[in-house]
């Protein structure tokens, strides 16, 4: 009787040479005694070996169990057993597989290493999936050319009026830095044929943009999230999170607003997966003249990720729909919008990226003096934007494990508001009020701890 080991898409993590002695091991134990060859007896084994090979542990446990309950010396058979219950996160019951078949007699001497070495990868594991509070940080410094700065806000609170002939352009430093932690409470679940597991997720971000001239155009977010996040790895994973965000602009605090974010993610195979987004806001700003943005905003979105040669190539398209009904004439809009983009292992530590994005914003009304000026109550803006980036983790030296960020941004947004005349009905040189470009080029180091 033969067996292959295989190693599930969710299973821990082996080392290639622990892979090689446990194949060992397994291949020296008899999977039966010779009185027992009958072929029920292969015939069951054999079908848990195919329930292991479509990744069905549960059913393969099921298998196994009751074979070794009707068969208590089938010692491959229970060897095989203690590997399942290891894919599933049951540690306990693995190792006391182990134990069993350490202590029968006629198991070889010369495989009792391995089998210890079982036991210990076990208990290792075991001690590592125990650790229910894991804490992360990060930090990122870099500067920024902005070639318009004027629109600094619009990227962050859509909608926002933006006057071609207020155009600006600056040198800017940029700090962010955040702080995670997940909480493991260890409590698997089963989901069809995998291993679940449930976590909790938070953060808390500072973000700041700081410009070298025009010190009214400063941007500063803290950010804080939390939520729990259900997950089997390469199968599927479901989070929801709450989000605060509080807004500074120049020296006055702008805005704060609260968010709901829920986010699935299905994987279908190594190569592809779909992920459907969607994100509800409240906006609510501080000062009374800014009171007509507020409002209520959502967002939906969905993305196809598919990759190529062995995941160093990785293609993103998607469709997206977003509505702000916004508290004052002028602001409210409903946008459609389509994405592709990429991401590529180009060298060894270096990735580079793109994305490229057409959106549609169709304004509930115009501002009521836009109005006035050109007698056209509707507005409609399309906006093209293009990134592309790089970053690099840099491997020896005083910056070892910083990693290098490049990024190019470019804005594009195109309305057909077109001011010809004044107030008095006299015809002036035409104003494209909302018509702007923005380039923006940033450069910094980051590092995750």
């Amino acid at each position: 009787m033969t067996s292959c080991l295989h190693r599930a898409k969710n299973s821990p993590r082996f080392s290639g040479a622990f892979i090689g002695l446990l194949l060992v091991l397994l291949l020296q134990i008899p999977a039966v005694h010779a009185e027992e060859t009958q072929d029920p007896i292969q015939n069951r084994f054999d079908a848990a070996m195919a329930a292991i090979d479509a990744n069905d542990y549960y059913e393969a446990r099921r298998l196994l169990q009751e074979l070794v309950t009707d068969y208590p010396t089938l010692n491959r058979a229970r060897l095989e057993l203690a590997r399942t219950n290891y894919y599933i996160r049951d540690y306990d019951a693995a190792a006391a597989e182990v134990e069993r078949v350490l202590e029968d007699p006629d198991v070889p001497a010369s495989v009792r290493p391995t089998l210890l070495a079982f036991l210990a990868q076990i208990r290792d594991d075991e001690q590592g999936f125990e650790q229910k509070n894991n804490w992360g940080s990060y930090l990122y410094s870099g500067v920024m050319y902005d070639s318009n700065v004027t629109t600094g806000v619009a990227d962050v609170i859509p909608g926002s009026p933006v006057a071609a002939t207020r155009e600006k352009s600056d040198w800017a430093g940029i700090l962010n830095a955040g702080l995670s932690h997940t909480y493991n409470p260890n409590k698997p679940f089963r989901a069809n044929d995998r291993t679940g597991f449930f976590l909790w997720q938070s953060q808390l971000t500072g973000y700041y943009r700081a410009y070298t001239d025009e010190n009214d155009y400063n941007l500063g977010v803290i950010t804080a999230r939390t939520g729990p996040v259900w997950a089997v790895a390469d199968k599927w994973r479901f989070s929801l999170a709450l989000q605060g965000d509080q807004y500074w602009f120049g020296s006055d605090r702008l805005a704060f607003f609260t968010a709901i974010n829920p986010t699935f993610s299905w994987i279908f195979g190594p190569r592809t997966s779909i992920e459907v987004d969607a994100y509800w806001q409240d906006r609510d700003y501080n000062d009374s003249e800014d009171e007509d943005q507020d409002g209520t905003f959502w967002n939906g979105t969905v993305t196809l990720s598919q990759f190529f040669f062995d995941r160093r190539l990785g293609v993103q398209s998607g469709l997206g729909y977003s509505d702000f009904d916004a508290d004052g004439d002028g602001y409210g809009y409903t946008a459609p919008e389509i994405f592709v983009g990429g991401t590529l292992e180009a060298w060894n530590r270096g990735v580079i990226y793109g994305r490229a994005g057409f959106r549609r914003y169709d304004y509930d009304e115009n501002f009521a003096l836009v109005t006035a000026l050109t007698g056209d109550n509707d507005r409609e803006d399309d906006e093209i934007r293009i990134f592309a980036g790089f970053r690099h983790q840099i491997e020896t030296g005083v910056l070892s494990n910083w990693t290098i960020n490049g990024e190019y941004v470019w804005t594009d947004n195109d309305s057909d508001v077109r001011i010809r005349n004044d107030l008095s009905g006299n015809p002036i040189n035409g104003v494209d009020l909302f018509d702007y470009d923005r380039s923006q080029v940033t450069l910094g180091l980051s590092r995750a701890f």
